[in-house]
């Protein structure tokens, strides 16, 4: 794949910014959406919820947005905080290709995942316990 020169030149100046999907921090193996969305559905068996086994079915099938939102309404934000802690860690190594990307001088990094896999040494991370702060 072929780069348009100008774009090149504008990563190396600094003067683009990186905009990393939630899906990003796969590539180094970090858990995801998936990962989180189940770990919320034991919550909530757990604790009794009545859509437990209707929510897992829809994890199963990569719904995962049903289960994070319902868990959220039910359990409230700090226990989705701390699951989201114990479930979505970042990896120790990134790998080769997460690290050379991450080598370029980009302005700032963006990413909408819950790990940190994506954020260079130095960077600011915001991460899912700092929502409650936004909102």
């Amino acid at each position: 794949m072929l780069f348009p020169n100008d774009l090149i030149q504008r990563i190396l100046a600094g003067r683009c910014v990186l905009w990393a999907g939630g899906r990003l921090g796969s590539i180094a193996g970090a858990a995801g959406y998936k990962e989180l969305a189940e770990g919320l559905v034991e919550r909530l068996a757990a604790a009794g919820d009545a859509r437990a086994d209707e929510l897992r079915k829809l994890v199963s099938k990569n719904k995962t947005t049903a289960a994070i939102g319902h868990a959220r309404r039910v359990l409230g934000s700090a226990a989705v905080r701390e699951i989201a802690t114990q479930v979505l860690k970042t990896p120790g190594d990134v790998g080769d290709p997460l690290k050379a990307l991450l080598s370029l001088p980009w302005s700032v990094v963006i990413t909408t995942g819950f790990d940190t896999s994506v954020v260079r040494p130095g960077d600011r991370a915001l991460t899912y316990a700092d929502l409650d702060a936004l909102s």
